[in-house]
């Protein structure tokens, strides 16, 4: 039997009280998300941060600390879902608003 969990990686930037989000459809409905995608084969967990908040946001992003690391097991599937948390500085000045102040 085979076996190879989803990695996956979710990424928290903060400047200024307000953090990088994106909007997303989840089962149809609207929700709000940090950037977080999926490790491609070959990438580390910090290249793949990079490109998933490039990818959703625009935005040049630098790691600056690992926040966790999660493992999460759907009960419906057998799949396991590792899931590492990166707290991301921009590298850019800030003039858009996909910001929200928690």
């Amino acid at each position: 039997m085979s076996w190879a969990p989803h990695i996956t990686v979710a990424c928290v930037i903060e400047k200024d009280g307000n953090f990088l989000i994106v909007e997303e459809e989840s089962f149809g409905q609207g929700v709000y998300n940090q950037p977080a995608g999926h490790v491609e084969p070959g990438e580390t967990l910090i290249a793949a941060a990079i490109r998933e908040t490039r990818e959703e946001t625009g935005w040049q992003v630098k790691p600056t600390e690992l926040l966790g690391l999660y493992v999460y097991s759907p009960p419906t599937t057998r799949s396991l879902i590792t899931a590492p948390a990166l707290s991301l500085k921009p590298s850019s000045t800030i003039q858009t608003k996909p910001w929200m102040m928690v």
